[in-house]
């Protein structure tokens, strides 16, 4: 019994945090320290009975010692450890769900949201683990976030992914419960405005750690993606709209290809582009609709030898082109109008 108690005292004196509970400021602590042994040669540095010196430093090193022993008693000297105890505490687990994740090129080539799924529910997966000693919440976020309950609640299909919103919303959902730290996982491809440091120090301040886990490659060598599209929501009666594409590669420098809009399966407009150096470039194209009605139009790439990531070859837009009435315009002199201001 007494060996794993100074096991348990030794470790605590490894991973606790050494304090004093009455001691003043850590540099007065230090100077008491030091001036017992000066005050204490100070005082015996004569004695009644001639001694040899051996002793006399013999004797005034006995003396500080107890004199120091004392003061550290006096000082209530404490440490403080910390132990989190089974199924009081939550724990907050986060799954980017976003279309990036369904990219294949974890090991085996299997897709990033499958590497997380048997990280999580599989044979062996950590959620398990973590439920014998947290209360575990498991949230999927991409354009938001929402609870989820098993694999089968991953879904892959979000259009782009916030971690700043995703702490947030996760921070507002459980504030007000014992929350002992948040797991973050996500392949990094935040396409956000927001920075999410800004949601992680707000939980340093409540002494929350956040962890994160990164999944896929860190670099893409071979790639040629849409990142994103401009063009007018809405547009007038039997008008061109211009469509303004921002387009991104890697490993494919000099490479041409067909930048298509389809109507469905209808090619509306293409243009032929060759590829520069490696980055992105913007490309203009034109667009007559053809009927009067919201249209779904969908920018296409075509899959380049050698690419993995192929979500990002497709770019879907919407463009209202309803038709709308007519608008009900008065025509009127400009001396009418001169008259009718001076009359007020």
């Amino acid at each position: 019994m007494s060996f794993f108690l100074d096991a348990y005292v030794l470790d605590a004196i490894r991973d606790g945090r050494f304090d004093f509970a009455y001691g003043p400021h850590p540099l007065i602590s230090l100077i008491l320290f030091l001036m017992i042994p000066a005050v204490v040669w100070f005082l015996y540095r004569r004695t009644t009975r001639p001694i040899t010196r051996r002793w006399k430093n013999l004797l005034i090193g006995l003396r500080s010692a107890v004199l120091m022993l004392l003061l550290l008693l006096l000082m209530r000297p404490i440490i403080t450890t910390f132990e989190v105890n089974p199924q009081e505490t939550y724990l907050a687990v986060l799954v980017d769900d976003s279309a990036s994740m369904q990219i294949a090129d974890a090991a085996g080539f299997e897709s990033r949201q499958q590497a997380v799924t048997d990280a999580l529910y599989g044979e062996n997966g950590i959620v398990a683990g973590l439920a014998d000693r947290y209360q575990v919440r498991t949230f999927a976020f991409n354009q938001s976030l929402r609870r989820v309950s098993d694999a089968s609640d991953l879904t892959a299909q979000g259009n782009s992914s916030s971690l700043e919103q995703a702490m947030r919303q996760v921070a507002e959902q459980l504030g007000g419960l014992p929350l002992s730290a948040v797991v973050m996982i996500s392949d990094g491809a935040d396409n956000a405005d927001t920075d999410p440091l800004l949601s992680a120090r707000d939980f340093a301040a409540r002494q929350i750690p956040v962890f994160t886990v990164g999944v896929g490659q860190e670099q893409i060598p071979r790639d040629v993606g849409i990142s994103n599209v401009s063009a007018s929501q809405t547009i007038l009666d039997n008008s061109v709209f211009d469509v303004q594409v921002d387009l991104n590669q890697q490993g494919y420098s000099g490479r041409q290809l067909n930048l298509r809009v389809m109507d469905g399966e209808t090619e509306v407009a293409s243009r032929l582009v060759t590829l520069g150096n490696e980055g992105g470039r913007r490309i203009e194209l034109e667009i007559s609709p053809d009927r009067k009605e919201p249209i779904l139009y969908e920018l296409r790439v075509d899959e380049q030898d050698g690419e993995i990531v192929l979500q990002n070859n497709r770019y879907q837009f919407l463009v209202d082109n309803s038709e709308r009435p007519p608008l009900n315009v008065l025509l009127m002199p400009r001396a009418i109008m001169q008259t009718l201001k001076r009359d007020k």
